[in-house]
């Protein structure tokens, strides 16, 4: 049977488990978390950029020119 009070008493921790420890949790990782955070935001300023332009293109064609920026002769 073992005796897990003498297994206790001779149990040295690891150094190498800590120095991988710290070699892993310094080391800056792109997970798919990040990857779609930085999808979602820039698709927002896509968008936000796009929403920004058409307010001056319907106020061009309020005005009777052509939307492609040739007027008739």
């Amino acid at each position: 049977m073992i005796n897990f009070q003498e297994e206790i008493k001779r149990f040295k921790p690891s150094l190498d488990v800590d120095d991988i420890e710290d070699t892993i949790t310094g080391i800056d990782l792109t997970d798919m978390n990040d990857l779609m955070l930085q999808m979602v935001k820039e698709t927002s300023e896509r968008s936000r950029r796009a929403n920004a332009r058409t307010p001056v293109v319907a106020e061009h064609e309020a005005s009777g020119h052509p939307a492609d920026g040739f007027t008739e002769l």
